[in-house]
Parts: structure tokens; sequence; C-alpha cells
């Protein structure tokens, strides 16, 4: 049978792989960093063992430096929290250039997208935007049969990461949005 890679290039040969490198960035200090390491490690030990997620479930305040907590975010919290992410994507400037040199990509794009609160105020605006373009801009997508999708293929051609600036639920740097 034939790999996932294989079988989308042979049922839409006009489909373009993307690949991908991701990197967290962590706050400054080796002492932030091995306290990062030691309570994931702590939490990856407990959570092998069923006493050792009860204890987790019960108490994770205790296990988590007061990160997690079982009444969720203060509003405080939620409204000072934010989210970035930084884009380096590389490439070619035309099919001619991937032709001529396939191992060296001759253009460099670098973005960022900002927001608030990932995992309360944001999550629900950019999927309820995303639908929204979706079926406001179903004609642009770059859909030629049915399946399952991602939210990522609403981005190409659509004005979906306008709205998403303009909703403020994720803000684009200028030349994301060209």
């Amino acid at each position: 049978m034939a790999g996932s890679q294989q079988l989308l290039t042979r049922e839409d040969p006009s489909y373009t792989a993307v690949n991908d490198v991701t990197y967290m960035k962590m706050p400054p200090g080796i002492i932030t960093k091995i306290g990062y390491a030691f309570f994931g490690i702590i939490c990856l030990i407990m959570s092998t063992f069923e006493v050792g997620r009860r204890l987790l479930l019960k108490f994770p305040e205790a296990f988590t430096g007061g990160k997690i907590s079982r009444t969720g975010p203060t509003k405080e919290q939620m409204d000072t929290t934010f989210y970035k992410i930084s884009f380096i994507g590389s490439g070619y400037s035309s099919e001619k250039a991937l032709e001529s040199h396939p191992q060296r990509r001759d253009v460099v794009v670098k973005g960022s997208v900002t927001g608030p609160d990932p995992g309360y105020n944001a999550t629900s605006g950019i999927l309820a935007t995303l639908g929204y373009v979706m079926l406001m801009e179903r004609d642009k997508l770059n859909v030629k049969c049915g399946g399952v999708y991602t939210p990522a293929i609403v981005f190409r051609g659509t004005s979906a990461a306008a709205k998403l600036t303009e909703g403020k639920f994720a803000v684009y740097s200028s030349n994301m949005l060209q």
C-alpha cells in the first residue's frame, strides 16, 4: 500500500508538499530550563502509574508549581496571557528556480502571529471565523474532492488571516496578509 504522501500525489498531482520543523522557545536562564525539565519529568513518571495519575488530577498545583490548577485560570491570568508564533519559511521564487536548483531554495519569508489567551479567548473565535470563511468563500478553497481537511486549508487564497486580524483573535505580521 502506498504511503500517504504517495497517495496524495497520485490522487491530486497539483498537491504541494510542505515540510516543517517545530521549535519551542523557553524563557532565558538555565535554572528556568532545569525547572521545566524537573516538573516535566515528575509529571511523566507520575503519569505512568494509576496512583500517580490520581495524585496529579487531585493536586495539579503541587506538581506544576502552580501553573495548572483545578479551578482554571483567573480573569487576570486570561487577560495577560497571549501567544506568539514566529514562522520562517523558505522556498523557490519560480518553477524555473525549483527545476534548475532543487536543493537550493532562493526565497526566505519571515512572519509572526500573536493573539490573546489561546486556551479560552482565542480558540473559539478562531474556529468560528475559519468556519465562516469556509462557508462564505468555498469557491476559493483548493479542494478538489471530499475528505477531511485541517483548518490550514482555509488560509490559502482566502481572507481568513485578514478576518482573524479584524476580530483580534490573531494579529498577523503585514507580510503574511499579502
